[in-house]
């Protein structure tokens, strides 16, 4: 079930992005095009060139995970994200996809952006550069919303060999909207029970405890908040293993990952984004979960690689009940 922010009326159904959900990826243009199956399209070229001719309003959610700074070569050329001298050159090559993402996204549309930061020299030595925070700010000058900085831990991780910080075990998720409110949040599919210690508490009669009054400076009684029979809202740090498939690309993501922000933030049967796509897992889950399926790659090779794991590669969303909460 869907569930629309604060009630509001689905404005996006009446007017632009109201045919993003169909299925029929025919309303997006054939220039660029690489490959096309039963729900599916594959783009080949710079994401914000291929980007800038599609409809506006005409994806309903976007998951990606773009190229990290000065981390990997992937054989894109000299339009490869990734490789700008710094790390504010970085951001503001992303923040231009960006610009085209949010043109395209519906209204109601939601989209996550998978983001590392990374060590940069800083007075003789090293500091991390803070790429998620200044990611973020740079899209919410360009219009977008921030809703969470979702962390993500990672169950395994490779070894970390300093010995002088602590090892780092977590990137983040950005997520992200077009609209403040009436954007698609599907709650209902994305509670988790509730652990036996808060069922018992919400069974008390907190109201009249002792000291309950004492929440907000007395002006409100505290009172235990949630629902035994449908349980909580997810938190805002999702604990899951990294892919363990050497074989396709240096840096995917779990399914998990993708899956979790689809089932999240988007409406049935709508249509799902990478512009970043890699090895092809959003598109894996998208069509597990019954969406239509765009991904914009500039290296035809991995977009071959992507097409061979959509079309082969089962994954079961009943694997998302693993991801702690």
């Amino acid at each position: 079930m869907v569930v629309l922010v604060d009630g509001e009326h689905d404005d996006a159904r009446d007017g632009v992005g109201a045919c993003a959900g169909s299925g029929a990826l025919g309303a997006f243009p054939r220039s660029g095009l690489w490959d096309e199956w039963d729900g599916v399209r594959l783009y080949s070229g710079d994401a914000a060139s291929v980007l800038a001719s599609f409809p506006e309003g005409s994806v309903d959610c976007v998951v990606t995970s773009p190229p990290y700074f000065n981390e990997r070569d992937y054989h894109g050329g000299e339009l490869e994200v990734g490789h700008e001298g710094t790390v504010a050159e970085y951001v503001e090559r992303l923040a231009s996809v960006f610009r085209e993402v949010i043109r395209v996204l519906a209204v109601d549309g939601t989209c996550w952006v998978n983001i590392a930061d990374k060590y940069v020299r800083d007075r003789g030595g090293s500091s991390l550069a803070n790429i998620p925070a200044l990611l973020s700010e740079a899209l919410k000058k360009d219009g977008w919303f921030l809703r969470n900085d979702i962390i993500w831990e990672k169950t395994r991780a490779i070894p970390d060999s300093a010995s002088n910080r602590c090892a780092n075990r977590t990137e983040h998720v950005l997520f992200l909207t077009k609209s403040p409110r009436g954007y698609t949040y599907n709650l209902d599919a994305v509670r988790v029970p509730l652990a036996g210690s808060s069922v018992k508490r919400l069974a008390a009669d907190v109201e009249h405890e002792a000291g309950s009054a004492r929440a907000h400076d007395g002006r409100h009684v505290m009172r235990a908040v949630g629902d035994p029979n449908r349980g909580r809202n997810q938190r805002s740090i999702w604990r899951f293993c990294p892919s363990n498939d050497k074989n396709e690309h240096f840096a995917m993501f779990p399914p998990e990952l993708p899956g979790k922000a689809i089932v999240t933030g988007c409406k049935q049967g709508g249509v799902v984004l990478d512009p970043f796509n890699g090895s092809g897992t959003t598109g894996v889950t998208a069509r597990a979960l019954g969406m239509s399926y765009i991904g914009i790659d500039l290296n035809p090779e991995y977009l071959g690689i992507a097409r061979d794991k959509i079309t082969t590669r089962d994954w079961d969303p009943a694997l998302l009940r693993n991801v702690d909460c």
